[in-house]
């Protein structure tokens, strides 16, 4: 069973860092804390290491950022010699090899695809194009333009030998952008973890996995922030995990502006249209390739669906909020409350709250 909360409009959500009151504040003897914050992947992105040495933590964030920068690269749609953009120049049916990276990606997009019935699909591309050039010129795009959208994992192939990868019709293009953030921050993480590492978080502007516990002993903790206020509070639930991922989509973080109307970035690739009935969706998840795509999953399908879905997929769970009226309603997973901390377990988080970016958040917690 879901459980169902009302709160006041003023209530809504997204992911930051936070800490734990008295004694769960005192780390174990002999580690350090060490935290790296860079600009990457359009976010601030924040690495944060316990070791009980400070130069082979130092060492590992900078090879995970090594990481991270490079996957960007072969990712991103705005990279114009990356695979993306590659694929997307090339005439349709033309086969084009690609990196490891861009190729497990495409495979995780792939089940995402599969598992949500077509919601989530990174051949959404044209769509995104459509609707940009929707703002530049104020006018809503019209039903025929929306029509003529060449959208469909189903018109993609993927072609082990040679890793290569085709677009099957004319004017398809991809965009990754719901799970490469996902999976480079996953990427990074197995970078620190092979060097010896026990205890990190990597947190991309709402996209975080942490590994072990904190230096203290006690597991990460973050948050669950209102969408509808600038310094997201109050929040909405406070997470504790331990290696796990924790990913928000919300529709209320990037949007285009149509004639004095904002719509979200987030568009249902059956209607072509921009998805609202979603504020903001949470997934809690083994790892943040997956969480990603079913955050932004749910946040087309709403909560009926989304909530559904989740149920149906083993070690998953999500917090999805709705706004109805002058409301938010809060919807849990059966066992996301699991990983809910009391108010009365949190201390004052006014102060630990700083936010990676001014769509989502960040997190960490507590020294």
């Amino acid at each position: 069973m879901s459980r169902r909360r009302t709160l006041a409009t003023s209530v809504g959500l997204a992911v930051i860092a936070v800490g734990l009151a008295g004694v769960l504040l005192t780390r174990q003897p002999g580690l350090q804390r060490v935290e790296v914050r860079r600009s990457l992947m359009s976010t601030w992105v924040r690495i944060v290491v316990y070791s009980d040495d400070a130069q082979r933590a130092s060492r590992a964030i900078q090879t995970a950022f090594e990481q991270m920068s490079n996957l960007e690269r072969e990712l991103s749609r705005f990279q114009p010699e990356s695979d993306v953009s590659r694929i997307n120049r090339a005439p349709a049916g033309t086969p084009v090899a690609v990196g490891e990276g861009t190729w497990r990606v495409l495979g995780a997009a792939e089940t995402a695809w599969q598992r949500t019935g077509g919601v989530f699909d990174v051949t959404v591309g044209p769509l995104i194009i459509l609707w940009s050039q929707a703002a530049e010129r104020d006018q809503l795009p019209t039903e025929e333009e929306l029509a003529r959208a060449r959208v469909g994992f189903d018109k993609v192939r993927l072609l082990p030998r040679g890793r290569q990868v085709v677009l099957t019709e004319p004017g398809m293009s991809i965009d990754l952008g719901g799970a490469a953030k996902g999976y480079i921050v996953d990427q990074a993480l197995e970078a620190r973890g092979e060097g010896g590492l026990t205890s990190a978080l990597v947190d991309a502007g709402g996209d975080i996995r942490v590994l072990g516990l904190r230096g203290d002993g006690q597991p990460w903790v973050t948050a669950v922030r209102n969408p509808a206020t600038e310094d997201g509070q109050p929040f909405a639930s406070v997470l504790a995990v331990t290696d796990l991922a924790v990913v928000t989509s919300g529709s209320y973080a990037r949007y285009v502006e149509i004639a004095g109307r904002r719509y979200t970035h987030i568009i249902d690739p059956r209607t072509g249209w921009p998805e609202t009935s979603v504020a903001s969706a949470t997934v809690i998840g083994p790892d943040a390739t997956s969480a990603d795509a079913l955050a932004t999953a749910l946040a087309v399908l709403g909560t009926e669906e989304g909530l559904a879905l989740i149920e149906s997929l083993p070690g998953y769970e999500c917090l999805i909020i709705s706004p109805e009226g002058a409301e938010h309603t809060l919807t849990r997973s059966s066992g996301f409350a699991r990983y809910e901390l009391a108010s009365a377990e949190v201390s004052d988080l006014s102060g630990l709250f700083a936010p990676s970016d001014s769509a989502t958040s960040p997190p960490d917690l507590a020294e």
